[in-house]
């Protein structure tokens, strides 16, 4: 392999353009004037964080994205991925370990570290660095539930009894919701890689070292359950599929 094909390999830089403003949209050769359109709406309505920054070069792959993000909140009702040790924070931070991609792991873990001292439990630091070990005693016994669950979805390691006990305490929804949620992220996770964002030490903005206050988190997912009912309205307005039969069980 040649010198410069190891330099295109190792590139830090992301494989599609940034799209954060104005100029950034207009740039956009590929875009039709109604999709500029729709790209200038999306930089009012999305985080211009960098994979978002990204989807920009498809605003309407972009918007779905963002509407999935906020429908699949919503249906956690109240929990939020940045909230600490959260059953949501929890397989978030499972899922972003996993996925190979140091700009999601980095990320959320420092928004973590730093909810923990918003949430006044800075003595749940250490368990940053146990993600991989449910069983030590440092977990609460959801806590280590959520990790368990999260590594055999993750592995594909289900077990009949493990299953058992998160339906137990989550219910049916909420553990479809949790799975959910880990393919959502575990999307982004792939999508990074692909587009090759990294996280470099200039993106720890003041922002995020300050954190939200929790007294803020009820402002940022409350919103989502407008999106959440008017998905529901939408739905009825979706016709019926032809009558099919595919193979199903007895």
């Amino acid at each position: 392999m040649s010198d410069s094909k190891c330099k295109a390999t190792n590139s830090a830089a992301p494989r599609m353009p940034m799209v954060k403003t104005p100029a950034d949209v207009e740039a956009l050769s590929s875009l039709t004037e109604e999709e500029k359109a729709l790209a200038l709406d999306n930089l009012k309505k999305v985080p211009l964080s960098d994979g978002w920054a990204l989807m920009g070069n498809d605003p309407e792959l972009q918007a779905f994205m963002h509407i999935i993000e906020q429908q699949a909140t919503a249906l956690l009702d109240g929990d939020f991925q940045c909230a600490p040790l959260t059953p949501m924070n929890l397989v978030t931070l499972e899922a972003v370990r996993r996925s190979g991609n140091d700009y999601m792991k980095t990320l959320f873990f420092a928004i973590t570290a730093v909810e923990l001292r918003e949430f006044n439990k800075e003595e749940d630091y250490p368990k940053l660095g146990l993600l991989d070990d449910p069983d030590c005693s440092l977990w609460t016994e959801e806590e280590r539930l959520v990790l368990k669950f999260a590594q055999a979805v993750l592995d594909n390691k289900m077990t009949d009894e493990l299953f058992s006990q998160a339906r137990t305490a989550w219910g049916d929804k909420k553990l479809l919701r949790l799975f959910f949620w880990m393919g959502y992220v575990n999307l982004w996770g792939l999508l990074n890689n692909m587009l090759n964002i990294k996280f470099t030490p200039d993106m720890m903005t003041e922002g995020m070292k300050k954190g939200f206050p929790p007294a803020v988190i009820p402002n940022i997912v409350g919103p989502f359950q407008k999106t959440r009912k008017d998905l529901l309205e939408f739905w009825k307005t979706i016709p019926e599929i032809p009558h099919m039969n595919p193979p199903t069980s007895e």
